[in-house]
């Protein structure tokens, strides 16, 4: 019966409330800008400028929401994957406005994807090659791959396959970045069942290295195949010098786990 009454309340139309937006960019110190969003003031500040031809209302729409505040809501939800009415409560927008601004700020970065994750030019390549080598004296590395389960709600289809190892629901996505954390590739498509060798396998980044249109050495770990250009722990009575590059692989690994947040 509670049940029930909850719905028809639900259903009754009920009296428009305009709350009062607070911009977190005038609220929050720098600490708890970084504590909520996970991401610093000045890389707020660079986000809003580069997304602001997409996110800007036109018209003049005195209701709009700015672009720093869209920009927040997205981030504030990306940091914590918590319920939107809970993500609009912070700024004070309701769920609604929270799951379009959620949508617009997504479809703003796809539109930057192409200039941000890109194959490496040959002088980007050779600075990653000269400070891998500089680190950890690894001659012509310019990258290292590694993946990471993003968990998900149960999918309506084809659920089975996206359980994971650790047997909840996840994507396993793949990325590839080179010293300088720079993304030169990523593959987010592929349900958590599937082995990080099938992936890159499956992945344009592979198809490229096999046909020799990037010259150089990737970093991974023992999840992928020893070929001309994954460099993979060596298992077998490894000599001197084979033991001193599988033990740096673990500390340039780390390189990738910073960009991936882990």
């Amino acid at each position: 019966m509670a049940v029930l009454r909850h719905r028809r309340l639900q259903m009754l139309p009920r009296p428009r409330l305009f709350r009062e937006r607070q911009n977190p960019l005038e609220f929050f110190d720098d600490v708890e800008l970084y504590t909520k969003f996970r991401f610093t003031r000045e890389g707020i500040f660079q986000l809003c400028e580069e997304l602001n031809e997409f996110l800007q209302y036109s018209g003049g729409n005195g209701g709009s929401l700015s672009v720093s505040i869209q920009v927040c809501l997205a981030l504030r939800f990306f940091a914590t994957g918590t319920f939107q009415d809970a993500v609009g409560e912070l700024i004070g927008v309701a769920q609604h406005t929270v799951s379009r601004t959620i949508h617009r700020v997504i479809d703003a970065l796809l539109q930057l994807l192409p200039i941000y994750i890109h194959p490496p030019t040959v002088a980007e390549m050779q600075q990653s090659m000269d400070l891998y080598n500089e680190v950890a004296g690894l001659p012509n590395v310019f990258a290292c791959v590694d993946g990471t389960h993003v968990k998900i709600i149960s999918p309506p289809e084809g659920e089975v396959a996206f359980v994971n190892r650790k047997n909840y629901f996840s994507i396993n996505a793949m990325s590839v970045c080179d010293a300088h954390l720079r993304i030169l590739h990523c593959t987010v498509n592929s349900p958590g069942s599937f082995h990080d060798a099938r992936i890159i396998r499956e992945s344009a980044f592979y198809g490229g290295m096999e046909a020799g249109q990037v010259k150089g050495l990737v970093l991974g770990d023992s999840a992928y195949r020893l070929r001309t250009w994954p460099m993979t722990p060596i298992q077998a009575q490894p000599t001197l010098n084979k033991k001193r590059i599988t033990q740096l692989m673990p500390e340039q690994g780390f390189l990738l786990n910073t960009v991936l947040g882990y």
